[in-house]
């Protein structure tokens, strides 16, 4: 035995809503609010790329005093020079990094 498919018609009242209930003035406030929020978010985003920039630049200067190549053309003097700056500049860069 087949199902019967019922079917029924609701009469909905459809009526316009505003694009939001805030008072124009509180309107005003957010949308200035979220602009700032927006700038700081911008910031923030900008700094971490420029730690995590700095603190690649750091890993790849060690590198690259162990690098076959630097060591040929470089003295033992300069690479200890490199060595000890970007170890005094990875100790100091720390809490900035991860902060």
């Amino acid at each position: 035995m087949e199902e019967k498919i019922v079917t029924k018609t609701i009469p909905l009242r459809v009526t316009k809503s505003p694009r939001t209930s805030l008072p124009f003035n509180l309107r005003k406030t957010t949308i200035k609010l979220m602009g700032e929020y927006n700038e700081k978010d911008r910031i923030r985003v900008q700094t971490e790329m420029a730690k995590n920039d700095l603190e690649a630049y750091i890993i790849l200067s060690k590198d690259k005093i162990e690098d076959s190549t630097f060591i040929e053309f470089s003295t033992e003097s300069d690479r200890e020079k490199i060595s000890e700056l970007s170890s005094t500049q990875s100790l100091s860069l720390i809490p900035f990094l991860h902060s």
